[in-house]
């Protein structure tokens, strides 16, 4: 299973994403809008940066998942910050401009 694939930083981070979403999806409109202008909170990002287990966790990104990344959901949860992989940003990147230019 993908979750015993993550380090303990991986695995914090993929908690507060989870928790994140899911605050997305239950705040009142005007809360979630200020909520997520701010995105994710710098203090997750920092084990998402520590963590070994970046390709895991870049798929667990929800829009990644969905195989329609938008710029604006990886910003939010920092991607840009901890996704130290070239080949990786690359791929994540190409996907964004592909599924965006469309």
């Amino acid at each position: 299973m993908w979750l015993d694939s993550l380090d303990d930083c991986g695995l914090r981070f993929l908690l507060a994403m989870k928790h994140y979403n899911y605050l997305l999806r239950c705040l009142p409109l005007v809360q979630r809008t200020q909520f997520q202008r701010q995105g994710i909170s710098t203090n997750n990002l920092v084990w998402a940066f520590h963590s070994e287990s970046e390709e895991e966790l870049l798929n667990q990104v929800p829009s990644m998942q969905k195989n329609a990344p938008r710029w604006a959901n990886l910003k939010e949860l920092g991607v840009g910050w901890w996704l130290r992989s070239n080949t990786l940003l690359r791929t994540c990147i190409e996907k964004v401009e592909s599924t965006d230019g469309e």
